[in-house]
């Protein structure tokens, strides 16, 4: 009879047969979302844009920053990407012109509507392997283990996003 020590080790625990899952999973989803967004988006500026239209208005680099969870440069390579393919657009503050203001352009909202269907299409094709009481079951237990609250539970939420 094997030990806990041993399953660790195989992969064969309960958290190595979650990992393994967990990252064919993401894996699956990331390859496929960045195949279809091509070339006109990436999974990356599509999660920047998530951010930029959780509210009204235009943000700062800075307040960018607060909800991605990646670096200042790496955010900076982002928009400047995203600017010279006509997603967003900055400005200079009128009454503070060491402030640069960043908006989604008519285009960015366009692409980003695109990546958000591309997106759930995706999501959808990996749930219709399990049932509807599955779906719910599945989408209920991995809100319980990210400590997130499940729409039914509460409203949506902005959080961070890794991009």
């Amino acid at each position: 009879m094997k030990g806990a020590n041993e399953d660790v080790a195989s992969g064969n625990s309960t958290e190595g047969q979650f990992l393994r899952c967990w990252v064919k999973l993401s894996k699956e989803l990331h390859r496929r979302l960045e195949a279809e967004l091509a070339p006109e988006l990436t999974e990356s500026q599509l999660n920047v844009l998530d951010v930029m239209l959780m509210k009204n208005g235009d943000w700062t680099t800075s307040e960018l920053i607060e909800f991605l969870e990646t670096t200042p440069a790496a955010v900076t390579m982002i928009l400047d990407r995203m600017e010279k393919h006509g997603l967003i657009a900055r400005t200079r503050d009128e009454r503070d012109r060491r402030i640069v203001r960043i908006a989604v352009t008519t285009k960015g909202k366009t692409a980003w509507e695109r990546g958000v269907r591309i997106r759930e299409q995706i999501a959808a094709s990996c749930l219709s392997r399990l049932s509807a009481h599955n779906q719910r079951l599945l989408v209920y237990l991995l809100s319980k283990a990210a400590g997130v609250p499940t729409t039914a539970e509460s409203g949506p939420s902005p959080t961070a996003v890794t991009v």
